[in-house]
């Protein structure tokens, strides 16, 4: 059985010094600390294993992490975090939260330290490399989101793929032929962002099925980026319904669309994908797939804990579906002049 005093030697330091390294309690050089943790990694050296004295006195504390490079944190992601919250504390668990990016140092830092008992991750990719960590070294985590291999893994959900059809089908009711997609940085794409990849799979599968025209925009989860798409959208006048997964860009768009002389739902009607209460806070109240983060906040916390109990033999895979709540944003699309000449109909009295 490895312990600190094998670190300490195989890394030419003290046991107080590997102690410090582990903790973070106090500054120690970085060529020290890289001495210190390649020692870890060479004694594969895991502090919270079954068995292991260190993993005898547990913390009750769990934590979220929801790595963001954004400053502060909307009302609608703070419906995760406050149900997480209380979920735990209806268990009798401390609840912290980091929004900071992690590093696989970092995070191997954090489940070594001893200081929490499991972790909820959020932001998941498809193919997420903490989910591989956090796997291998056998440390109790549940996903709120989900990667593609989800075996033996506890995650709650919202279904996408199933959302973004379902806001296509509605705007397809009204009678509108063109539909463009907004989804966050193109850079989530790339990474393999489940939200935005689902999305963008249930999107094109509507348009397909509904025999529709659609665009695809990418842009930052900002205030002055949702302005800016609003002002790129305006130019394109076959296109009079949007549908906006990524909500950061909301606030900025919604302004953005009357700035440029453009009407909600008049002239370009919008659903999204919100908690109903954050829709109506706009005006018009939005049309929107009610997305129940405090649900999936509730029930990634309820997970995890069942798992650090010793329940559930079997992962719990729960894939929520959002209901369309119909708000003042969509509606038919106006009848112009232009829509006519483009369709040949001779409007009435030309």
């Amino acid at each position: 059985m490895t312990t600190i005093a094998d670190i300490a030697k195989r890394a030419g330091v003290s046991v107080s010094t590997v102690s410090y390294v582990l903790s973070g309690k106090r500054p120690i050089s970085q060529e020290t600390q890289e001495r210190v943790h390649a020692a870890i990694e060479e004694l594969d050296y895991h502090p919270y294993a079954p068995g292991r004295a260190l993993a005898s006195r547990r913390t009750r504390q769990i934590a979220v992490l929801y790595p963001t490079e954004s400053n502060g944190l909307t009302e609608f992601q703070l419906e995760f975090f406050t149900a997480a919250a209380e979920a735990a504390a209806g268990n009798r668990y401390a609840f912290q939260l980091s929004t900071a990016p992690v590093t696989e140092r970092g995070l191997l830092n954090l489940i070594r330290g001893g200081a929490i008992d499991g972790l909820i991750l959020m932001e998941v990719r498809l193919h997420d490399w903490r989910v591989d960590l956090l796997r291998k070294h056998g440390f109790p985590f549940t996903l709120i989101g989900r990667c593609a291999d989800t075996e033996g893994i506890d995650f709650v959900d919202l279904d996408f793929e199933a959302a973004a059809e379902l806001a296509v089908d509605h705007l397809a009711e009204l009678g509108h032929r063109s539909v463009a997609l907004i989804l966050g940085g193109e850079e989530q794409q790339v990474s393999g962002y489940g939200p935005a990849v689902r999305s963008l799979a249930g999107f094109e599968r509507a348009l397909k099925n509904r025999g529709l025209n659609g665009t695809v925009i990418h842009g930052e989860a900002s205030f002055e980026s949702g302005h800016a798409l609003a002002h790129r959208l305006a130019g394109m006048q076959e296109v009079a319904a949007v549908v906006v997964v990524s909500p950061g860009v909301l606030p900025g768009f919604v302004a953005g669309t009357y700035d440029v002389g453009r009407r909600i739902p008049e002239d370009l009607s919008l659903v999204t994908m919100v908690p109903q209460k954050y829709a109506r806070i706009f005006t018009p109240a939005l049309t929107t797939i009610d997305f129940p983060a405090d649900q999936m906040g509730k029930l990634g916390a309820e997970m995890l804990i069942r798992r650090l109990e010793g329940g559930g033999d079997q992962a719990a895979h729960v894939l929520l579906r959002g209901e369309l709540i119909a708000g003042r944003s969509t509606a038919p699309p106006a009848t112009t002049q232009a829509q006519d000449a483009q369709t040949g109909t001779v409007a009435a009295g030309a």
